[in-house]
C-alpha cells in the first residue's frame, strides 16, 4: 500500500538470518550512501506532494547495479565462448581421421 513504512518482515530462522547476510553486505542500503536507518522513497513536505528521492545513492544504486549486471553477463559470455570453443577443437580431434 502506497504511503506506508515498511512491510512487515515474515517470521523465521531462515530470513532473519538471510536479512542479517544482507544488512551486513549491503553496498547500498535502502539507496543511501551512509548507514543510517532513515525513511527513504519520497521526499514529504507538509502539504505538498510526493516527490521521487533526491538522494545521491539512489542513481549511483543504478549505476553500480548496471555496470555489476554488465559485468556478469560479460563474463558468462566469455565463458560460454571458451567453453564452446574447447569442446569444438575436441570435437575436431576426434574426427581428423576421417
Amino acid at each position: 500500500v502506497t504511503g506506508t513504512g515498511e512491510i512487515r518482515e515474515p517470521e523465521g530462522e531462515v530470513h532473519r538470518s538471510l536479512a542479517n547476510l544482507q544488512k551486513k553486505t549491503a553496498l547500498l542500503p535502502d539507496y543511501r550512501l551512509d548507514k543510517e536507518d532513515k525513511q527513504v522513497g519520497t521526499d514529504l513536505d507538509e502539504g505538498s506532494a510526493a516527490r521521487p528521492s533526491t538522494e545521491p545513492g539512489t542513481p549511483l544504486s543504478g549505476f553500480v547495479g548496471g555496470i555489476l549486471t554488465l559485468l556478469l553477463a560479460g563474463a558468462l559470455g566469455l565463458f560460454l565462448k571458451r567453453y564452446h570453443l574447447r569442446t569444438q577443437v575436441g570435437h575436431k580431434k576426434n574426427n581428423t581421421s576421417l
